[in-house]
């Protein structure tokens, strides 16, 4: 009976479980193919405890939300193992490139992005499956935009239970114990350090963004600096490099003594990022930022409009900020009802923004003519 369920496993899967290289093989071509059904064949038993087929097929097209807008295709370079975790040896790590071709039919533009993919396998009873919470990952995501950060955690809790190594998971618990209210400061940068340094171990591209939110945390403005640079060692592509670069800048803006010199660096920094894509919407909001300090409106407001224009390339914390930065340069402008309508917007992201909520004051009066 265990040969006949073993020899069934593996005609049902259309693939050898019992070697890993053979698995990630198959788990690539699929993906590349967008045979997302085959895929789910592949996951772990605790995996398809947490999604349905159904579900993960869903989650792995991308039909939700804003992303019916957007058309990919997926090139993977050759997978290698990573180092082992002789603590854990039923469980095989494997990292690739991959290069996403994406088409958004509503800017009718493409772009060319590259990112670091791993999978982890899990040997069950001999065969190998791939632990994937994907599904996790995408719930998470929204929690994090609803902001619920206990959701967050919970969520993130269970993904690494499915896959201890997964970077998600990792990057979750980190931001949960950042925004969270329910957590003392010490409980906030204990854990903050915790997941950070966890996530040096184990996916080191990423973790110098994180341990450089930590040194902003407990105020070491070097070193949070030090790691943002550090990051641009590990940027793939365009888009990497306006990220390491762009966030720099904003690292250095951060220093609450807004001396000229901070300006002037960061601003050199921002124009790297802004020299590669003028386009993107973080860098043009810190720029915005600095020349808005600096009394140079005009330049400032140019900016600041490809910010608003492309609020989806903003973080959600940044969204209420931009606009309503917006509306109190729209006001000085004299732009009324546009500085209205940015405030209402801006109101709608941070009810207790108190500029946004000046200006929507100051602007009804205006054109109440008062």
């Amino acid at each position: 009976m265990a040969v006949f369920s073993i020899v069934l496993l593996m005609s049902s899967c259309g693939v050898d479980r019992s070697d890993p290289e053979k698995v990630v093989a198959e788990y690539i071509r699929n993906f590349e193919h967008k045979n997302f059904k085959a895929n789910y064949a592949l996951l772990s038993s605790l995996a398809k405890q947490y999604a349905t087929e159904d579900e993960y097929v869903v989650d792995c097209k991308g039909e939700k939300g804003d992303t019916l807008d957007i058309e990919w295709e997926y090139a993977c370079g050759l997978p290698r193992q990573l180092e082992k975790d002789m603590a854990n040896p039923t469980y095989l790590r494997y990292q690739w490139i991959t290069t996403y071709h994406t088409f958004s039919n509503r800017k009718g533009q493409e772009e060319v992005d590259k990112y670091r993919s791993t999978i982890t396998l899990q040997n069950e009873n001999g065969q190998w499956s791939v632990c994937s919470p994907d599904v996790l990952i995408s719930y998470a995501e929204e929690k994090f935009e609803d902001q619920d950060y206990e959701a967050v955690k919970q969520a993130a809790e269970t993904i690494l239970t499915i896959d201890p190594y997964n970077l998600y998971g990792l990057r979750y618990l980190f931001t949960h114990y950042r925004f969270s209210d329910f957590v003392t400061r010490e409980e906030k940068r204990k854990n903050m350090y915790k997941w950070a340094m966890q996530m040096q171990t184990i996916c080191p591209w990423i973790s110098s963004s994180y341990l450089s939110l930590y040194y902003s945390e407990i105020g070491n403005k070097e070193m949070q600096v030090e790691f943002r640079k550090k990051a641009i060692e590990y940027a793939l592509d365009k888009s990497d490099s306006v990220s390491c670069y762009s966030e720099v800048g904003a690292s250095i803006i951060n220093d609450i003594t807004w001396s000229r010199s901070s300006q002037e660096e960061a601003l050199e920094w921002l124009y790297k990022a802004h020299s590669i894509d003028s386009t993107d919407a973080s860098t043009n909001q810190w720029i915005a930022d600095v020349l808005k300090h600096q009394g140079k409106t005009t330049d400032a407001m140019k900016h600041l409009e490809v910010a608003v224009n492309d609020l989806d390339g903003l973080s959600v914390y940044n969204r209420g900020w931009a606009l309503s930065d917006y509306s109190a340069m729209l006001y000085d402008l004299g732009r009324y009802q546009e500085a209205l309508d940015a405030s209402q917007k801006a109101l709608t992201y941070d009810a207790n923004d108190w500029t946004a909520q000046s200006i929507l004051k100051k602007a009804k009066s205006k054109l109440k003519g008062y």
